[in-house]
């Protein structure tokens, strides 16, 4: 009986023995450390021919101290501190990095690094365009969303400035720089009602005001000190004028029942080309005279107006059958540039000597393909997988520039290209296009 109970009280202890807890004053494993957190790559800014500034913000750790941080960058993208890269403290917090020994011209992405004994973790990629002595400035305007900003930008050598404070709904269409001062137009919602809008560096001026019920700026052109702006004011709030602006005093060039709509103005000397529509028929004013360039049996929409010596060129579509045809019409002759299988639109002409660009889409059956048409032969901007459309066209010397967007699957995405290859925009993965370029 001893024996037994022996037994049974050493089986208790190895029992109890076995689940005690561990020794209290042995400290629990903590969490491991990772790597650090990045909230952002800074825009890159003070571009110049070999340098530009840009930075990031460490918020995190990770568990461990970070010992190093900048930016790195590489001519391709996804660059890693295995290629060039700045030194700019350690620790947590926002930073500011000096990027040198760049070449003209040349374009770069870049990204923020912070490393801590982990390991090194990086920022969103940013790209950009150094400057040279011969390099204009390319001008853009559109809409893009930044963030908790979703409004008109003005791109200037590929970097967004946002032109309003996003409180009210907004769209900037065209942008016309002259001298020192940069013109852009478009409209501003005030409370519910969109307001036609100028702004000069970043200046708005309202063009219509809510008794006449609103309107919208779509092309803007300085000549002189005169400031002119095409668009369309509402009368009513059934019915749109043609409308042009010289000095936000307004002219109506039509006065029907018929709503009427001007999108491109144009001046040569002392004459003011407006180009727009008056219900199914595309015009062009001359110094508020028009000329019909349909007849009005198919609905027709001129966009862009030009001239070129004593030619006048207009780019724009008109519905035959139950597709847009591409046209072009020089001195009030049409020539379609497709031939009307699928939807295609003009929005923009260039003239240089005898050559005749044209900017628009056409569409390959399923999705619209941004294409720039020379002398009537067209060149494709995208490949057709996504839908796209060249809404702006502008000449500089030999080169041409174009903007517009191209959807990625998911949003449009602000595209501007450069004799057919896509130029670096920063935020250039955010949802936003491009409806005017200049350059300068």
């Amino acid at each position: 009986m001893r024996m037994k109970i022996l037994f049974a009280l050493a089986i208790t202890f190895l029992i109890i023995g076995s689940c005690s807890k561990s020794d209290p004053s042995t400290p629990a494993p903590g969490p491991s450390a990772t790597v650090p957190l990045l909230s952002v790559t800074t825009a890159v800014s003070a571009i110049a021919t070999t340098s530009a500034s840009s930075g990031g913000n460490v918020t995190s750790d990770g568990g461990a101290t970070v010992t190093a941080r900048g930016v790195c960058w590489n001519t391709v993208s996804n660059p890693t501190i295995a290629n060039n890269k700045t030194a700019d403290g350690t620790g947590t917090g926002a930073f500011t990095s000096n990027i040198s020994g760049l070449t003209a011209g040349g374009t770069y992405y870049v990204r923020a690094y912070a490393t801590n004994s982990v390991g090194t973790a990086y920022g969103s990629e940013i790209s950009f365009i150094t400057t040279s002595a011969s390099s204009p400035d390319v001008y853009a305007v559109g809409n893009l969303s930044l963030g908790t900003y979703n409004g008109p930008v003005l791109w200037k050598n590929g970097i967004p400035t946002a032109i309003t404070n996003g409180v009210n709904t907004a769209w900037a269409y065209s942008v016309f720089v002259n001298g020192t001062d940069v013109y852009v137009s478009g409209y501003e919602r005030n409370g519910m009602i969109d307001m036609a809008r100028v702004w000069k560096n970043g200046v708005g001026t309202y063009l219509t005001n809510s008794f006449n019920g609103g309107g919208q700026g779509w092309s803007v052109y300085v000549s002189g000190t005169d400031v002119y702006v095409a668009g369309h004011s509402n009368t009513s709030f059934s019915n749109s004028a043609a409308t042009l602006w010289k000095n936000g005093v307004p002219t109506f060039l039509s006065s029907g029942p018929t709503t009427a709509e001007t999108f491109s103005v144009y001046v040569s000397g002392t004459d003011v080309y407006v180009a727009g529509d008056e219900g199914p028929v595309a015009k062009v004013w001359k110094n508020g005279a028009a000329t019909d360039l349909n007849n009005g049996s198919n609905y027709a929409t001129a966009f862009w107006v030009t001239v070129s010596g004593t030619d006048v060129y207009a780019g724009g579509s008109e519905m035959i059958g139950a597709k847009g045809v591409a046209k072009i019409w020089k001195n009030g002759v049409g020539t379609s540039l497709t031939n009307g299988i699928n939807n295609a639109t003009i929005y923009s002409v260039y003239v240089s000597g005898t050559d005749v660009y044209a900017a628009g889409y056409e569409n390959n059956g399923t999705k619209n393909v941004a294409k720039v048409w020379k002398n009537g032969v067209a060149t494709s901007l995208t490949d057709g997988t996504n839908s796209a459309i060249a809404y702006s066209l502008y000449g500089s010397g030999t080169d041409i520039y174009v903007g517009g967007y191209e959807n990625d699957g998911s949003k449009n995405v602000a595209k501007l290209w450069k004799n057919g290859v896509v130029v670096p925009l920063q935020n250039s993965s955010n949802s936003g296009l491009i409806a005017g370029v200049f350059v300068k």
